[in-house]
């Protein structure tokens, strides 16, 4: 057999079992994807009151409510680093559930088996922050928040939230809404110099 007949040989052998290599590695990835599974929870709790308006899955997951639900929790604003840091012109809104309310809240699943990942929510951004402020606390409370008298402040209650949306990035779960109510029994509101960091 010529040199180069055998060469051309050798080079088709070779190109077939790099083709089939690529196909194999195409196929798995393929089956990864679809093993791959993703679900929208909406437990009972919150069934009759937030209903779904839009779901997205791609380029991130999202999901959108109508209607309002009462949260059990803690209403927090606070400065992110320390009311001292002028880099952040506004106080961050945060709704803090407590774990009734959290296992009531719509929220995704994704899995991969073997794995499954649920993704509750742990704080609600609150898109209406000044707003929700002035529902929630004393005007004198306020003022020294907006002042940067303090750093943080916040009120345990039930809160009633609308606009409700929930999403999934960087393998953890956000959430926002707008607080439009708030049922505050006490109305106690607790000045802190600093409120811990979540994970």
């Amino acid at each position: 057999m010529p040199f180069h007949t055998s060469a051309v040989l050798i080079a088709r052998v070779r190109m077939k079992k790099y083709l089939a290599a690529a196909l194999f590695l195409l196929a798995f990835s393929l089956a990864n994807a679809e093993g791959q599974a993703t679900r929208l929870v909406q437990p009972k709790g919150t069934a009759n009151d937030l209903k779904l308006a839009e779901l997205k899955k791609k380029e991130g997951l999202l999901a959108k409510f109508s209607g309002q639900t009462w949260i059990s929790g803690t209403f927090v604003v606070q400065w992110p680093a320390g009311a001292s840091a002028m880099a952040y012109k506004t106080p961050d809104y945060k709704l803090i559930p407590d774990s009734a309310s959290t296992s009531k809240l719509p929220h995704f699943i994704i899995s991969d088996p073997p794995y499954k990942n649920s993704y509750k929510v742990k704080d609600i951004d609150i898109q209406n922050g000044e707003e929700a402020l002035r529902l929630t606390f004393s005007a004198e409370l306020a003022k020294r928040i907006l002042e940067r008298k303090t750093d943080s402040i916040r009120v345990t209650g039930r809160f009633l939230i609308e606009s409700y949306v929930v999403g999934v990035e960087c393998d953890a779960p956000w959430a926002n809404a707008n607080l439009v109510k708030a049922d505050l029994p006490d109305q106690l509101a607790k000045v802190h110099q600093k409120v811990p960091e979540g994970c």
